[in-house]
């Protein structure tokens, strides 16, 4: 959740993408109630949660559990097995000893087209939106280059713009509107029943690429940034790709190739809203784990069983590193759910689980 509160801070993001009805709580209705409670507006027809709202909801669900109690910062160093249980190892030097580990930090490389890497790093004006941070940049009367056609594209270009910038957007396809980023079949059997029929865990990556299809805005992000672009704070660059960057003093003059045309842009900085990609290669200790146990991997995700755990390794995986076993969604608030169901299944025992499934039900009944 810090990570989380800072993206959407350091992005301007008024609102998640997700309906109200995801979530991290066990009851679906638990945010409606909240949200009623508290007398929060509903927005928009699906109710999306405010970022604010959402973060006091997600507080309010910690404390409810007592994870507030429980959290402990550190950085993993390491997980061998340690007889039938598992030792972590912190950066701190400090172990501990788990007879599970559920790995849920969405470890991810960031995507950097191969024109703008820079090896000597001396371009500090060329970053991915990794490093950005709205709330402190300094843009009025600069030019900004931003690259990307998904949501992160429009938050950066939008934010740039209140914040006095002129925006160059440059996306390798036309702009697309699409209200979610997978589509909401993928959260029930109307796609997942035949998803669940392929066995070749090199289809099954192939199937969840295309159901992802790369970026897109929202109808409501796209409306505005056309506006914008009437306006002529932004001048959109729709199926380019940048083939050549030349640094002229503190500028940077890109060349962007369409249908065999080529045309020229100057900018002051620009903004990579490239995204990034799961893969075990981005946690140090999950290659490590996988090379000791020789553990199924497909492209950097791991082949992963019905309880979401690694073959040959007994650990828990859940997020986006996930979607060979989940689908497409399993990197959303529905797939964080559903990875949790799963695994509390396995860790307590499916007749506990249902035990825990009835009181809780229970629970909310009375509240």
């Amino acid at each position: 959740m810090h990570s989380w509160e800072h993206n959407f801070a350091a992005f301007d993001i008024p609102h998640l993408r997700s309906p109200g009805v995801h979530h991290p709580h066990p009851d679906a209705s638990a945010w409606s109630r909240f949200r009623q409670a508290r007398t929060f507006p509903p927005l928009g027809q699906y109710d999306f949660p405010a970022t604010g709202a959402f973060s006091a909801f997600c507080s309010e669900c910690a404390r409810e559990v007592g994870l507030d109690r429980i959290v402990e910062a550190g950085v993993v160093g390491h997980v061998a097995r340690a007889g039938t249980r598992f030792s972590v190892e912190l950066a701190s030097g400090r172990s501990l000893v788990a007879d599970h580990v559920v790995v849920a930090a969405n470890p991810r490389r960031r995507r950097m087209p191969a024109v703008f890497v820079d090896p000597s790093g001396q371009f500090d004006s060329i970053r991915h939106s990794s490093d950005i941070d709205l709330r402190v940049a300094e843009v009025a009367g600069r030019t900004i280059g931003v690259v990307g056609g998904g949501l992160t594209a429009y938050n950066l270009a939008a934010g740039a713009v209140a914040r006095g910038a002129r925006v160059v957007l440059i996306s390798r396809r036309e702009l697309r509107a699409r209200q979610f980023d997978a589509d909401p079949g993928w959260l029930g059997p109307k796609c997942l029943a035949a998803f669940a029929e392929i066995e070749d865990p090199r289809e099954r990556r192939a199937t969840v690429l295309a159901a992802r299809d790369g970026g897109s805005m929202t109808p409501a992000a796209l409306a505005r940034i056309r506006e914008l672009a009437r306006e002529g704070s932004v001048s959109v660059f729709e199926g380019c790709r940048v083939i050549a960057i030349e640094h002229r003093g503190a500028r940077h003059v890109l060349t962007l190739e369409r249908d065999g045309a080529a045309v020229s842009v100057s900018v002051d900085e620009v903004w990579l809203a490239t995204g990034s990609e799961p893969t075990i290669d981005a946690a140090g200790f999950l290659g490590a784990m996988q090379a000791d146990a020789d553990a199924p991997v497909e492209d950097g995700l791991p082949i992963l069983d019905h309880e979401l755990r690694w073959p040959g390794t007994g650990i828990h995986v859940a997020g986006a590193l996930a979607m060979l076993e989940l689908g497409p969604a399993a990197g959303n608030l529905w797939g964080a759910r559903r990875a949790g169901a799963r695994i509390a299944r396995a860790v307590v025992g499916e007749e506990r689980w249902s035990e825990v499934e009835l009181r809780s039900t229970l629970g909310w009944v009375r509240a």
